[in-house]
């Protein structure tokens, strides 16, 4: 007779089955005492998603570095125009034998292109191609920094796109290395050090696009338009700033002072600002003066005033110390490779030529500009007259250098054929 219990104890045993086993999760979680960050499967796939955007960057970047570089090196000995390339050439050649610019010779630019240059050859050899090499070289440095301000706004295949379009707009029309390339590309270095401010928010980087304000300058006085660029975005980088402080205007009325002297002055600051764009431009103010100049400069200035509303009540103390904060060390950058350019011309007391010769240069093109613009295509006999000292000017100034250059080489040709070129 079996044991009913035992027969149970069987039954049971007969009955139970082996249970797979479930998965086991491993769940790290963060002790209360533990200063380790939770590692999750979401910051994984988000740091490989950025490793994968840094990696897409760099190969569009570099693709774009070969495009640029194939398609404008080609084309780097090609449009030659004798009074620019001469002209060049010669101060170059000047500054190569220790001349200084407006003081030993007359500059037609500021005269830091003049030193650049002269450093080409030097490197490069004396020969024309070695300012088309020269102005390649810095070329090859303005991709970068214009893919890296397209890419702030843009993915990288669409800034890929965008700096492409804007290198092929831009110079390879003409591979001269004239002084506006120059201030072309230091203006977009500038902008990207300003970009990288707002990320980082260090005042080296306002430095750097100061650094580079000074540098166009000393290459071409329209560097100013960049400095003046510069400090209508500090303005409105001020003001912005200020909108989103959190004190309370409450508490700012407290100190019992008035913002008003700050925005009197602000306002004045604006309104000279665009009074000077016009007054620039006003012997040849056409349509298109109108259009690219004046109606950017006039909405960004109603801009920075018609925001004033909504920034805080604050003391104007409070107001031009944070204006000083962004302003003094882009001065500061503007200034250091003015006063190191002009350590030459102090050593030889120079300096009062320099800043003679730098103003009347530039008074000299705007009144030739201004006069162009009013005469017709087809000069007149007053025309060709007034011109004529130019063109002896010019041939002296051949006619000195010539002794330079072998009569075989090509630049000598081509410098004396400048003034010709000039009087045309």
């Amino acid at each position: 007779m079996k044991n009913p219990i035992q027969g149970h104890q069987s039954e049971d045993q007969s009955c139970s089955t082996p249970r797979q086993t479930l998965p086991s999760a491993e769940v790290r979680v963060r002790e209360a005492d533990s200063d380790k960050p939770v590692t999750t499967a979401w910051e994984d796939r988000q740091a490989m998603f950025s490793r994968n955007d840094s990696l897409a960057r760099l190969l569009v970047l570099c693709l774009v570095m070969v495009i640029a570089g194939t398609y404008v090196g080609v084309r780097v000995n090609q449009s030659w125009i004798a009074v620019d390339d001469g002209i060049l050439a010669q101060s170059a050649v000047r500054v190569l034998q220790g001349q200084l610019p407006h003081s030993d010779f007359v500059e037609i630019y500021t005269g830091g292109l003049s030193f650049i240059h002269a450093a080409a050859f030097r490197v490069f050899g004396v020969n024309l191609l070695s300012l088309r090499i020269c102005v390649f070289l810095f070329f090859l440095t303005w991709v970068p920094a214009l893919y890296y301000i397209a890419l702030r706004f843009t993915p990288p295949v669409t800034a890929g796109m965008v700096a492409l379009l804007a290198i092929a707009w831009s110079f390879p029309n003409y591979e001269a290395a004239m002084p506006s390339w120059y201030n072309l590309f230091f203006a977009t270095f500038g902008a990207a050090a300003l970009l990288r401010y707002l990320d980082v928010r260090r005042a080296r980087w306002l430095f750097v696009a100061g650094l580079c304000g000074g540098v166009s300058i000393l290459i071409k006085v329209i560097g100013a338009y960049y400095i003046a660029g510069v400090l209508l975005f500090l303005s409105f980088l001020e003001q912005s700033d200020e909108q989103n402080d959190e004190r309370t205007d409450h508490e700012s009325a407290k100190t019992g002072k008035s913002a008003i002297p700050y925005r009197v002055f602000s306002a004045s600051a604006l309104v000279l600002f665009l009074a000077t764009v016009i007054y620039v431009i006003h012997t040849r103010l056409g349509s298109g003066e109108l259009y690219h100049f004046v109606l950017p400069a006039a909405v960004l200035v109603a801009l920075i005033l018609l925001e004033e509303r909504n920034a805080r009540e604050a003391a104007s103390g409070e107001r031009f110390s944070g204006l000083l904060k962004l302003v003094i060390p882009f001065v500061c950058g503007v200034l250091s490779p003015v006063i190191a350019f002009l350590v030459p011309y102090a050593r030889s007391g120079a300096v009062g030529q320099f800043l003679s010769g730098v103003t009347s240069s530039t008074a000299c093109l705007t009144i030739t500009a201004a006069a162009l613009t009013r005469t017709s295509r087809r000069p007149s006999a007053r025309t060709a007259w007034s011109a004529s000292p130019r063109a002896a000017v010019a041939s002296r100034r051949s006619a000195r250098i010539s002794s330079a250059f072998r009569p075989d080489c090509v630049m000598s040709r081509l410098v004396s054929a400048a003034p010709v070129a000039e009087l045309l």
